[in-house]
């Protein structure tokens, strides 16, 4: 009987643990939104940092006020925060590597750069320059 209650109970589980990862992911991401905003390290105009700050308010205020919600509900809240942060975000670091002149790694339009590898195409091996 504990066996057979065990399998009953474990789906139930499973899905109460994935429905608080969603919860905790959702409150995560808002507070990391919120927090970048805050600290002014990269520069997000002054209009989306404030409707970013007023968004992660109402994510963190919607999940305090919804303990009980469903997991599809955290993750079409989490969805929507993410589809607005990322253009900005995006935005933001495009501006701040454009006045730096650096690109980041794994960004669009860096692929034409040369990478510290590529000796004329030769790949077959290291480079050794002789300096006197």
């Amino acid at each position: 009987k504990i066996v057979a209650d065990a399998e009953k109970y474990k789906a139930e589980d499973e899905e109460k643990r994935k429905t608080i990862q969603a919860k905790n992911e959702l409150e995560n991401i808002a507070y990391q939104i919120r927090n970048t905003c805050d600290e002014g390290k990269i520069q997000i105009d002054e209009s989306d940092k404030d409707k970013l700050t007023k968004l992660c308010k109402e994510a963190i205020e919607w999940v305090d006020n919804n303990p009980n919600a469903e997991r599809d509900e955290y993750e079409h809240k989490k969805k929507e925060l993410e589809d607005i942060w990322k253009p900005i975000i995006t935005k933001a670091y495009g501006q701040s590597q454009g006045e730096q002149g650096q690109g980041m790694p794994n960004m669009p339009g860096m692929n034409d750069m040369p990478q510290a590898n590529n000796h004329n195409g030769d790949t077959s091996g290291p480079k050794i320059d002789e300096v006197d």
